[in-house]
């Protein structure tokens, strides 16, 4: 579980990333996005009219990219936790699908020592008690792995929730950044000539939102593909499996041993 759940939380993050600036490079502003290099007006005229006009109806656009990207995102965080549950109900229908044919199987074994018992009611007597050791050994694993799932489940979707809500707090703190810095380049393109300088000052503020972007991003632990939260929800999950496993063979031990006594079976052979 935890490869599967990294995967698609990782996959959607690192997504993420290139994202912001990534929506700027569907314009003429594109250019802003590598290091100012190729700013300059159209033909070498040192005239500035035509690309002022160009980069300055674009920024409505640019603006428009980053909030369809914003609304994209609420979908993505309802896809990933759609997922969790999905995954989690597949889990469940096979393992029903499993103890279904482990309880065919098992009513077989009864009967064949129903059969083995024959008329001597001492031994139909142990096979009854075996079977309902067996049968209360099996419930109470049963009762306590659904139990450590249930439990798994519940704490990856809350950690995914609250780490997709930290990434989205992240997202519009860094769409107000670009809003901000957009509407100032609006501002100063129809107050000054200097597009240039318009334009590499609107680079700057962008890069600098995108970096405050990431590393708030990376500062959740839930981006880590080694995440140690999930790593001890898995730990935790399989531990009490294991615990539930062990205390399940000693009963079957303990059974066992009951049914070769009254068998009259030597339990070393």
């Amino acid at each position: 579980m935890k490869t599967k759940f990294n995967f698609f939380a990782i996959a959607l993050i690192s997504g993420l990333f290139i994202l912001p600036l990534g929506v700027f490079g569907q314009s003429n502003v594109g250019q802003m996005g590598q290091d100012n290099k190729g700013i300059k007006e159209p033909g070498g005229t040192g005239q500035s009219g035509s690309l002022s006009g160009n980069f300055c109806a674009n920024l409505n656009s640019i603006e428009q990219k980053i909030l369809a990207e914003q609304n994209k995102w609420q979908k993505n965080k309802s896809e990933v936790l759609n997922n969790i549950e999905k995954r989690a109900e597949e889990r469940e229908i096979k393992m029903l699908e499993n103890r279904a044919r482990w309880d065919a199987n098992r009513m077989q074994h009864f009967d064949l020592l129903e059969e083995h018992a024959g008329t001597d009611l001492q031994r139909q007597q142990a096979v009854r008690e075996f079977q309902q050791a067996i049968e209360l050994a099996i419930k109470n694993r049963r009762l306590a792995t659904d139990s450590a799932m249930k439990e798994f489940t519940n704490a990856v979707r809350v950690r995914a929730s609250s780490d997709l809500d930290g990434i989205n707090q992240a997202r519009l703190e860094f769409t107000d950044k670009v809003k901000n810095a957009i509407g100032k380049a609006k501002g100063l393109c129809d107050e000054t000539e200097n597009v240039i300088s318009t334009r590499e000052e609107l680079v700057s503020s962008l890069k600098e939102a995108q970096k405050a972007f990431r590393e708030r991003v990376i500062d959740l632990k839930g981006v880590d593909v080694e995440n140690k939260d999930i790593s001890s929800y898995v730990s935790l999950k399989n531990q009490k499996i294991q615990e539930a496993h062990s205390v399940f063979q000693q009963a079957l031990v303990n059974a066992r041993e009951s049914l070769l006594t009254a068998f009259g079976i030597n339990n070393t052979e």
